[in-house]
């Protein structure tokens, strides 16, 4: 299609694309501001805008060959295109995404580790924005530790713009061949300026909507690259700007690129209409120096000092996130000189890059030089990063095999028996004892682990989602569950604390046949406790909850259960603490309130407490590599236990039974993370469904189930 014969247009062409210093200045000027806020300087909190800058200038120079060509040839070789971008971004991003698997394989935990190789097979696949976006990836706050590879977002959304870009024009430039007359030009800048105001409608929508999805979405980033597109139609009537406005437009944008990068931040909806600021201020910028002549203030983007950023800022942009995520916590000392020395590994690597792998493959040679050799570098790219990605899996096996070697050989007549923790005849409780034995004399972790470990956070409950009532709804479906032929009903009121127990009470209710109903809302106590809604701007009462809570006791006296077991966590984020009071005396005074309105519904309630928060994460202590139980063992919280206290003294003044749910994941005060093989957590706060189900015999005599 794009390589046929075709006709040229008959329209002047755009101008040959002037050589640019200010280009790289620009481009070192969006790197800086990149990679100044990822380290996490606090003045830059917009820094993320360099992205947009990026967009921009590729829009720009990409669109201005590719119209030159179509200008002149009436046709678009998309072969050659495609040549041109293996030859340009492969062979770095090849070397980093290789290395970043190979590396993490060596020095993260298993689940890490395997997170990082999936994150990459999206990544060699320029699909990582989608793969981000689906996951919920939140780039500037997510609790888990961020991917080492997240910023290939950005690549892939350009890519994925000129799988569309390119094809287009090629399309146009056909049908000019067929239609007499037709003005090609004309043709493409429409399209583009519409396509320009869709993206931008779409963009603005959808970050009211869904700022993650946004920030990683393509068709929401559309309109950036198309502005460059844009300035390259209009290319001709830039250069006959008179230099006073060029004098002018150029201050104007480089100021509104950094007032972007300082005033907005984490809390900013992005992009939406506020990515105009930084996108049009490079779009300012590059208007100005149109002719290839940079005047005024914008003569600083042509110092070489800035140009040579410039130039590196491709390998810059790629190595500089792995340096931050995989080396931040090598690095020691304060802050400042965490930030110089990174930064310093940063561009070395960059430099070294740019030299050795990106530079040489740019300059075509013989073996790369024609188009259909340099399209092989698409195929053998993604070939060698699968390998690493295999060669990761193969490490992972390996490492497992290790320990679950060492685990076989440890005998628990080394640990001294007036250090032994003691046995009860209970079947948990001295599981847990053996475990706090293993800890005692650093023991190893007792492997083969039943969890899935590389996707450990995966270890919850099967439940329907519609079945949860989500954000901000209200209500939800009604989900029988266990033996729904059963005339004993027993009602799970709660949040995820709740369900998470949901694995054990099922295997129960099928051996003992009674039926379960789980009411549930995530983030949000069943007791009457006033919450801010933290995931609203200015923390608004959570009104959502409140109803919810309203909906779930209608709910219950409609069910007319059986038994009612309550618990949700504690202490909840958010507590609106009356003057003169504590938490845990708000805390104490709801819970006890709502256990009374539901003896006035139920003949049975249990009032089950929380379990301790780890406050770390399970994944990554067993995972890593050489840790022992001692290091997977911690401390029952403070904050926990003072709530589990409130919860018991709730349950006696509304005289209704107590479960202490607790004793089953710690013991003498301590929560080891692995018990007979199985962790214990899912994540810092929430029982995994295979210990849920492991214990679900003694967690069915805690909650006196039927």
């Amino acid at each position: 299609m794009s390589d046929a014969p075709t006709a040229p247009t008959g329209e002047s062409s755009p101008p040959r694309l002037p050589q640019r210093a200010d280009v790289q200045g620009l481009r070192a000027l969006a790197v800086g501001l990149v990679v100044l806020d990822h380290v996490g300087v606090s003045w830059l909190p917009g820094g993320f805008v360099g992205v947009d800058v990026f967009f921009v200038v590729s829009g720009y120079l990409i669109s201005s060959l590719l119209l030159r060509e179509l200008g002149t040839t009436g046709r678009v070789r998309i072969g050659a295109f495609y040549a041109r971008r293996a030859r340009r971004i492969l062979p770095a991003a090849t070397v980093v995404l290789a290395l970043v698997t190979v590396a993490s394989a060596l020095r993260l935990p298993l689940a890490r580790s395997a997170e990082v190789a999936h994150d990459v097979l999206w990544s060699t696949l320029f699909a990582a924005n989608i793969h981000f976006a689906r996951v919920g990836t939140d780039y500037f706050g997510a609790d888990a530790p961020p991917s080492p590879v997240q910023h290939f977002w950005s690549l892939a959304v350009e890519e994925q713009f000129y799988l569309v870009w390119p094809a287009t024009l090629a399309l146009v430039g056909l049908l000019a061949v067929r239609v007499r007359g037709l003005r090609t030009l004309r043709v493409v800048t429409l399209i583009v300026a519409v396509a320009w105001a869709l993206s931008l409608v779409w963009s603005v929508v959808l970050t009211g909507h869904d700022a993650i999805a946004a920030y990683f979405s393509t068709p929401a980033r559309a309109w950036e690259l198309a502005t460059g597109t844009l300035l390259a139609l209009f290319a001709q009537r830039l250069m006959r700007l008179p230099d006073a406005a060029r004098l002018v437009l150029a201050p104007l944008g480089a100021v509104a690129i950094v007032v972007a990068a300082v005033a907005y931040g984490p809390q900013t909806p992005f992009p939406g209409w506020q990515a105009l600021l930084p996108v049009l201020g490079t779009a300012a910028i590059l208007a100005a120096g149109a002719d290839g002549r940079a005047v005024g203030a914008a003569r600083a983007l042509t110092l070489r000092p800035v140009t040579w950023v410039g130039d590196i800022s491709y390998s810059l942009y790629l190595w500089h996130w792995p340096v931050i995520v995989l080396g931040t916590r090598h690095v020691p000392g304060p802050f400042v000189a965490q930030v110089i020395v990174l930064i310093a590994i940063s561009i070395a690597l960059a430099a070294a890059s740019y030299h050795v792998v990106e530079a040489p493959f740019r300059t075509p040679r013989r073996l790369w030089s024609t188009t259909p050799r340099a399209l092989v570098l698409w195929p053998v790219a993604v070939a060698l990063v699968l390998g690493t990605i295999a060669w990761s899996a193969r490490h992972r096996d390996g490492v497992v095999a290790d320990r679950t070697a060492s685990a076989a050989s440890f005998d628990p007549s080394s640990v001294p028996p007036d250090e032994r923790a003691q046995r009860t005849g209970d079947r948990v409780h001295d599981l847990i004892a053996a475990s706090l034995d293993r800890a005692t004399v650093g023991g190893p972790i007792p492997f083969p682990i039943e969890n899935d470990l590389t996707d450990l956070d995966a270890d919850r409950p099967a439940y329907p989602q519609q079945c949860t009532a989500l954000d901000e709804q209200s209500t939800a479906k009604i989900c029988p569950m266990g033996d729904t032929s059963s005339d004993t009903l027993v009602v799970l009121l709660g949040d995820s604390h709740m369900q998470m127990w949901l694995p054990g009470v099922l295997a129960e209710a099928e051996k003992a046949g009674f039926e379960v109903v789980p009411i549930i809302k995530y983030g949000c106590p069943p007791a009457d406790v006033p919450l801010k809604n933290l995931s609203q701007p200015g923390d608004p009462p959570y009104q959502a909850c409140y109803d919810w809570r309203s909906w779930a006791l209608e709910q219950i006296r409609r069910l007319d259960p059986d038994l009612v077991v309550m618990t949700s966590r504690a202490p909840p984020p958010g507590v609106i603490v009356p003057p003169g009071s504590t938490r845990e005396e708000v805390w104490t005074e709801a819970v006890a309130q709502r256990a009374r309105d539901l003896t006035e519904i139920a003949p049975r309630v249990v009032v089950a407490g929380d379990v301790s928060y780890l406050r770390r994460d399970p994944a990554a202590c067993v995972g890593r590599q050489g840790t022992t139980m001692a290091d997977c063992t911690t401390e029952v919280d403070p904050d926990s236990l003072a709530f589990m206290e409130a919860t018991k003294r709730a349950a006696q003044s509304a005289g209704v039974a107590y479960a202490d749910l607790n004793q089953l994941v710690c013991l003498d005060g301590k929560c080891p993370m692995v018990v007979d093989h199985a962790v214990t957590y899912h994540d810092g706060q929430h029982v995994s469904a295979t210990w849920a189900a492991e214990v679900g015999p003694e967690l069915g005599r805690l909650l006196q189930l039927p």
